[in-house]
């Protein structure tokens, strides 16, 4: 009787922990996540802000001296989009529309733009780009050209990939 009662326990423990082992993140956890990727995404990009004066931005609008209005705009901007794919994230598909979409809110201002003739929010790029690596190694990224094909191909995969994602490996973690 009592090895029955344990199983019947168990059981319903197992339903109670499947219930609730995929809770929301919280507010200040998902404000922390949204700040770093914003400095860190912009960092990479060149953006000039500290993490300190990149808090003070989005948390109290408060801007540091002397910031160039382009590097302020790509933060700002940059977290308008992530509370965007945030607050849409199951509605929304991975879409060459959507990233379009994202790109042009992203980067709707001329400010945030080098070069005026550049100017092409919502767009794939039409001038190749290099980037100088260290020891002055060229980094040549995808041709103009090629661009449409590879980002087809890259969505496609991706969301290939995402459909042998189990939710429920989400909560596996070796180091527990």
């Amino acid at each position: 009787m009592i090895p029955g009662k344990i199983e019947q326990i168990n059981a319903l423990k197992d339903q109670i922990s499947e219930l609730t082992s995929h809770t929301d993140w919280d507010k200040a956890f998902l404000e922390k996540v949204k700040i770093d990727f914003t400095y860190h995404s912009n960092k990479l990009e060149g953006n000039t802000l500290t993490y300190g004066q990149t808090i003070k931005l989005l948390k109290d609008f408060v801007t540091p001296p002397k910031a160039a209005p382009g590097e302020l705009l790509d933060l700002i901007n940059h977290q308008n989009i992530l509370d965007s794919v945030f607050n849409n994230y199951n509605s929304k598909e991975l879409s060459e529309e959507n990233i379009k979409s994202l790109h042009k809110e992203l980067m709707k201002n001329l400010a945030q733009w080098n070069d005026d003739g550049l100017y092409s929010p919502g767009r794939y790029k039409s001038f190749e780009n290099v980037t100088v690596r260290s020891k002055g190694v060229i980094h040549a990224y995808t041709f103009p050209v090629e661009v449409t094909g590879a980002m087809k191909e890259l969505i496609h995969d991706t969301n290939e990939r995402l459909k042998d994602i189990d939710v429920n490996d989400i909560d596996k973690h070796p180091l527990r």
